[in-house]
């Protein structure tokens, strides 16, 4: 299975390559789209190279041909209380381009990337444990939104500096992992890629509407209370469920498509 993990870090690296070239319009809105246009066409295609099957079998194993509808609630029903940053924040910015990148075409490209494929992939195929696959990808997660995060560990550890490289890069790195872990239990959960999708998009909007938030005490209680409904909400929601792979459904009544057990 070290090939999709090595797919992963290759997309991952390439998209940090790309944005420091002087040629690349550095902006948010660009660098979101970039993730969309080197990140999902290349999963299907991977995808569809392992798998050998249907291309609508394809999009559904990385968990995009079930309802949508159920995840945007979700999202919505969960965040709510995050909106109270922007009456503590002093300063609230409305930037269209920004909240298109943050909160649609990003959200969008890392959880086809890291959970529809990367996690799908450890989880579904290699049979790790879900606990052991969330881990996995969301410590790949961490490379994404944080550039050259191997070089740094790995000349701090050669120039004996590693301590204090971790100072400054662990508490954002554990938090981007634990992030990473959520959505990756969510979509197990939800056997669908859609909640994790509006879920990631619906945080990164509350942030992106209050950018001065992050640090503040109000921040922190509404994003744990948010967490802590996702988890509830999803919980309640799915323990009907037995919980298979995302696009596969156990459900009587559930029309989703089906993705068919892997080959042996």
């Amino acid at each position: 299975m070290i090939l999709p993990i090595l797919f992963v870090y290759a997309a991952t690296r390439a998209f940090w390559w790309a944005t420091s070239e002087p040629w690349f319009w550095n902006t948010l809105l660009w660098m979101d789209t970039l993730k969309l246009v080197m990140w999902v066409p290349a999963s299907i295609l991977m995808v569809k190279m392992l798998r050998r099957g249907s291309w609508q079998d394809t999009v559904a194993e990385l968990g995009l041909t079930t309802p949508a509808w159920h995840g945007t609630r979700l999202a919505i029903a969960a965040t709510l209380p995050m909106a109270a940053m922007i009456l503590s924040s002093y300063r609230v910015r409305f930037d269209p381009e920004s909240l298109l990148g943050t909160a649609l075409l990003g959200p969008f490209a890392e959880e086809v990337l890291y959970r529809g494929f990367l996690f799908q992939q450890l989880w579904h195929r290699a049979r790790w444990p879900v606990w052991a696959a969330a881990l996995g990808s969301a410590l790949v997660f961490a490379l994404a939104h944080h550039p050259n995060l191997d070089e740094t560990l790995v000349l701090g550890l050669l120039r004996n500096e590693l301590g204090a490289q971790l100072a400054v890069i662990g508490p954002p790195t554990l938090v981007t992992i634990a992030g990473g872990c959520l959505f990756a239990w969510v979509t197990w959960r939800w056997r669908s890629l859609w909640p994790a999708i509006a879920l990631h998009g619906a945080i990164n909007f509350w942030w992106d509407l209050a950018p001065n938030s992050p640090g503040s005490l109000v921040a922190g209680a509404t994003q744990g209370i948010a967490l802590a409904l996702v988890v509830l909400l999803t919980w309640r929601l799915t323990s009907a469920r037995s919980v298979s792979p995302a696009g596969q459904t156990s459900d009587p009544d559930d029309s989703s498509p089906r993705v068919s057990p892997p080959s042996r």
